[in-house]
């Protein structure tokens, strides 16, 4: 990486990494060919989920607004949250919360022309078209617990 400096000795390049300068613009294209392919997209909030009294097989989605939305299947992607939601239909998965921690410099995105990472620190540095991202401190938080102001003030 041509802008580090002479103490950075040593460096390994990973060139199957991939990665994306910007994940909501990425999101939002996804987004946009899951409804060009016929899905359909909805913004609530889900209040839980359970089997059907009828036949136990279908899953009933309870929503914010009231509705309740019947499917065959259900694919839990709510990080976090999926183990409670899973718990409510009887499954027991090994989860937990793993809390991630970044800072953005939002005026240091051109410094680095790749992803950078000094592994004694734990942490990588990642330009994005916000800026330089500096990343890497985790903890298993619980989803109820603050998060740790020191470990922004570390990165």
């Amino acid at each position: 990486e041509p802008a580090l400096n002479a103490r950075a000795a040593l460096a390994l390049e990973l060139p199957q990494v991939s990665r994306t300068l910007d994940p909501f613009a990425l999101s939002q294209r996804l987004l946009r060919c899951f409804v060009e392919r016929g899905g359909v997209f909805r913004r609530d909030e889900l209040q839980g989920v359970e089997r059907s009294a009828q036949d136990g097989e279908r899953v009933l989605a309870r929503l914010g607004s009231g509705e309740q939305l019947p499917a065959d299947r259900l694919v839990l992607c709510s990080g976090a949250w999926s183990r409670r939601l899973a718990q409510s239909l009887g499954d027991e998965i090994p989860l937990d919360t793993e809390r991630g921690y970044h800072v953005l410099f939002d005026q240091a995105g051109g410094l680095l022309s790749r992803p950078v990472c000094w592994g004694a620190g734990g942490f990588y540095l990642t330009p994005m078209a916000q800026g330089l991202r500096v990343a890497g401190t985790v903890e298993f938080g619980g989803l109820d617990a603050a998060p740790d102001p020191r470990r922004y003030h570390y990165l």
